[in-house]
């Protein structure tokens, strides 16, 4: 299972969404009011969930955060699931904005 967390920006909450480390777009027309935080994930196989924790590194002066995650398992050879049902094809478009 892989699992992907961001956060996405006061402003435009579904413009843009920040993964990783944010200081390489300080200086940049790029730079975001999004805080300095870090994110873990466990993930647990056997009862197919996970948790997300997240550590806020200083203060932010926003009063609340906006974040995004998407859970992907890969499927097994042979298992049913080829992104043809409408749910899968929203998801794909959901992860991909823009690409059919």
């Amino acid at each position: 299972m892989t699992i992907l967390v961001g956060l996405a920006p006061q402003e435009t909450l579904k413009a843009s969404i920040y993964y990783g480390v944010q200081d390489v777009f300080k200086g940049t027309e790029y730079e975001s009011d999004v805080p300095n935080v870090d994110f873990g994930t466990i993930v647990y196989p056997e009862q197919g969930s996970f948790r997300i924790g997240m550590r806020l590194n200083g203060s932010a002066e926003a009063d609340r955060l906006h974040i995004r995650w998407w859970a992907f398992k890969k499927l097994q050879e042979g298992a049913e699931g080829t992104g043809e049902t409408s749910a899968e094809r929203a998801l794909y478009r959901e992860a991909a904005p823009g690409k059919e």
